[in-house]
């Protein structure tokens, strides 16, 4: 619904491992159907070696790996991949234990809420099934490889790109007079550092030159990036602190309104600034909600639609950089009750629309 300029800029979540596994699984599971050669075992053969050795033919020095079992060849696949991601995942997150801490100057087990976020949209290139086995008994067997050269290359690349979109980011953040602008510069460069870390991260245990921390220099490259993350996070809330926010409310409830839109702004650590003075002010948002009373075909039922507008405008420049609505209805044993439900699902959708307008 939100057509706002900021909609790219949107505030990393919260600073935990919660999506790596689902995202690197998916990337995992795209590279079955890259097309490449896969050795499968018929059967009447004996079991191979790699079922219980997958290193024997894949250097643990060259490849990652994992085996996977189902009951059909797809399904050991899938397992394999999801294996392959699982052990990709706790040593990247043990590294991001270690340089998150470090960087915050804190102890891992002080506060694991602020570690920074390893979700990201990026993959791991390369991973793909190897060797398939069928037992005499039709539980199948899948062997998944990724090759650590191969993957460090994609990762080396992939951080140089991301480094390059958080500098040109941060540099629109100090070149902007517009705060609103300054704040989705910031939250644009906070978003390619999150994906720079985890990168960087990925990349430590795909290529073991990169050594334990403080061995390596990549080790320290990491950790330097580590608080580059830390460093935007606490500007970005910092000008987040010092936006002041005006609000015009039009229609009825508008106390209710007025009272959502507030609480939105507050969450979002900006201040609400009573009255519109330009000297204090960087956002207006103007707001309009109506609820009416509409025709019920159930005569034991009355109902009440509601609907609100909101426009976001930059004082800066005098754009409206962001623009929401929603709409809906309600019901109740008598008018009265129908119309007290749409007021409150109406101050309800005012908290949501200026959340998504901001942010």
């Amino acid at each position: 619904m939100s057509k706002s300029k900021l909609a790219m800029t949107k505030s990393p979540a919260p600073f935990f491992l919660r999506r790596l596994f689902g995202r690197l699984l998916a990337g995992l599971v795209l590279t079955m159907s890259s097309g490449c050669a896969i050795n499968t075992a018929s059967a009447d053969a004996r079991a191979p070696a790699w079922v219980q050795e997958p290193h024997r033919e894949h250097p643990e020095g060259h490849y990652l790996v994992a085996v996977g079992t189902g009951g059909t060849a797809e399904g050991a696949e899938k397992r394999a991949l999801a294996a392959l991601a699982t052990q990709i995942k706790a040593k990247v997150e043990s590294r991001e234990v270690f340089y998150s801490a470090s960087a915050s100057g804190e102890s891992p087990k002080d506060d694991l809420a602020r570690l920074i976020s390893i979700e990201t949209q990026l993959t791991l290139i390369g991973a793909r099934i190897v060797e398939r086995f069928e037992n005499a008994s039709g539980q199948w067997h899948a062997l998944a490889a990724l090759e650590r050269r191969a993957g460090a290359m994609f990762y080396e690349n992939e951080a140089a790109r991301l480094r390059a979109q958080r500098e040109l980011a941060m540099q629109q953040a100090g070149d902007t007079r517009s705060t609103l602008e300054r704040v989705g510069a910031l939250r644009e460069a906070l978003e390619f550092s999150l994906k720079l870390d985890e990168a960087r991260a990925v990349l430590g245990v795909i290529d073991p030159g990169r050594g334990a921390p403080g061995e390596h220099a990549g080790a320290r490259t990491l950790l330097e990036n580590v608080r580059t993350t830390f460093e935007i996070k606490r500007t970005l809330d910092g000008v987040l602190s010092e936006v002041g926010v005006a609000i015009e409310v039009r229609g009825e409830g508008a106390e209710g309104m007025l009272a959502g839109a507030q609480r939105a702004v507050r969450r979002l650590g900006m201040r609400v600034v009573s009255g519109v003075r330009t000297d204090e002010v960087d956002a207006l948002i103007r707001i309009e909600g109506k609820t009416e009373r509409r025709r019920s075909f159930d005569r034991r039922r009355a109902v009440s639609a509601w609907s609100a507008h909101i426009d976001v405008v930059d004082v800066a420049t005098g754009e409206v950089v962001a623009t929401t609505s929603a709409e809906g209805r309600t019901e109740g044993a008598s008018a009265a009750e129908a119309a007290r439900r749409a007021q409150r699902e109406l101050a309800h959708a005012i908290q949501r629309l200026v959340r998504e307008g901001l942010e």
